[in-house]
């Protein structure tokens, strides 16, 4: 038969914090709080699949189907975080101040959905930055997206959360914890397997078993978030690096305007510098809010999961005061809220685009109101886009030749021209006055070629025209 909470208490008190009913996640604040970031978590996932699913691209751009994935796996964990203790056994040995109506099976259910949902969140998560890596650093088309990114991300991210949640159900090890106001994996009690003298009801697994649940849950979490940071240095040094290609293009256009001679040419030259100097602006700007978003959605799963990075790393069990204080809070507040934080990235982005793509001045709540109303009316701004940064530089290549190529076409012209008005005169000189001596040409009252007569030949071509 079981203990009840009180006798448990009494028969294994010692210093540890979990022992003590004053410990936080025994209190309603630590519910309510976890509630109240679970439901609003759901909601937003709930929402975004339902702008994303009235868009006008629907699932055809990469960008939503990767939102949607993400989403769904949100909503996979924050559905049962929000039940909190409810699904625990009613005699539940953890004083919580909450509700629990619950068995063990109601409990195992909420943990499996849970690790099921958050690990395929956070490596969801890690597709994601891959896109916008893929896209900024190395501009891979949507295809290559499609075919090779995606399938593989949301296989590997499913393989492995169904993974972890079936170890930890297998070894019995989803249970009621103290760590947590919801069940999770772990012994039960929580100590059992560190204290001889306390007597396992579940979960009592040899070291190989836990060890294998740790790596496969532990290391898809932690390798995420070294992903996320490695995917976030490289997109900053890829944008960083854009922009002074950006720079030094526009330098050399400027060169290469300067260097034109050629009247009817410089004209030319100049609007076709402008027109490039102006798209590149215009790419620069779609880049630079592009590389805000990745930043963001980066941001958004640091602040989720680096409360419980922290915990685990320092040692849940370790006395530090007002640390744990804060901590505590915090992963309450922040840990169920991925899906709150991806909504208003996601609408942030499309309030952008509509108020960027508006003929007529837009402010933020209108545009607002139109993304969650109405977003169909959400023009789609494709991260594809970005391509035209580096096609930017074949076209000015290309242009630039093909001035090239006018001002030699032009150059042997004049040439030819020139070589034919020599013959010219000299056949003239040599019919007409065969036996005339240089100062004959003089007296003789006939057309001659003084220095400030034309060609008929060269009529159109005066000497302000010549390229150098």
């Amino acid at each position: 038969m079981r203990e009840s909470p009180k006798i448990w208490l009494e028969n294994n008190a010692n210093n540890t914090v979990q022992h003590s009913v004053d410990y936080f996640y025994y209190s309603e604040e630590a519910a309510v709080m976890t509630i109240t970031s679970g439901s609003l978590s759901t909601l937003s996932s709930l929402l975004i699949i339902l702008i994303i699913l009235r868009s006008r691209t629907k699932l055809s751009s990469s960008y939503h189907r990767i939102m949607l994935f993400m989403s769904i796996s949100d909503i996979f964990a924050s559905v049962p975080i929000t039940l909190a203790t409810l699904p625990m056994p009613s005699d539940v040995i953890y004083p919580f101040a909450t509700l629990a109506m619950g068995n063990m099976k109601t409990c195992s259910a909420q943990a499996f959905f849970i690790i099921l949902g958050q690990v395929c969140a956070v490596l969801s998560n890690v597709i994601l930055n891959l896109y916008y890596l893929l896209k900024f650093r190395y501009n891979k088309s949507d295809d290559f997206i499609k075919k090779k990114l995606e399938p593989v991300g949301y296989t590997l991210s499913a393989i492995i959360g169904l993974t972890s949640a079936a170890v930890a159900l297998a070894f019995n090890m989803l249970n009621p914890t103290p760590y947590v106001p919801f069940c999770f994996a772990g012994s039960y009690p929580f100590d059992c397997l560190m204290d001889d003298e306390v007597e396992c009801i579940a979960g009592k697994v040899s070291q190989k078993e836990e060890t294998i649940f740790k790596i496969i849950y532990f290391s898809s979490i932690g390798c995420a978030f070294f992903a996320v940071l490695i995917s976030m240095v490289l997109v900053i040094l890829s944008v960083f690096k854009t922009r002074s290609d950006s720079r030094k293009r526009k330098e050399e256009m400027q060169r290469n305007e300067s260097n034109a001679v050629n009247d009817v040419l410089v004209p030319e030259t100049s609007n076709l510098a402008n027109a490039l100097e102006l798209e590149q602006d215009r790419n620069l700007e779609n880049t630079n809010s592009v590389m805000k978003v990745a930043l963001m959605y980066i941001g958004a799963y640091l602040l989720t999961w680096i409360w419980s990075i922290i915990a685990v790393a320092a040692g849940s069990f370790s006395d530090w005061g007002n640390i744990w204080y804060i901590l505590d809070r915090a992963k309450s507040i922040f840990n169920p809220a991925q899906g709150l934080f991806n909504l208003l990235i996601f609408v942030y982005n499309k309030v952008h685009i509509l108020r960027k793509g508006s003929t007529e001045a837009m402010s933020f709540c209108e545009a607002l109101k139109i993304v969650i109303t109405k977003p169909e009316e959400v023009p789609e701004f494709l991260i594809s886009s970005l391509d035209m940064i580096d096609l930017d530089i074949c076209t000015i290549r290309q242009e630039r030749k093909e001035l090239e190529r006018i001002h030699e076409m032009i150059d042997r012209d004049i040439a030819e021209d020139q070589r034919i008005h020599d013959e010219m005169i000299e056949q003239d000189q040599d019919l007409s006055f065969p036996n005339s001596t240089p100062s004959e040409f003089i007296s003789i009252d006939t057309p001659s070629i003084q220095s400030g007569a034309v060609s008929p030949h060269l009529s159109s071509f005066s000497s302000q025209d010549r390229v150098a």
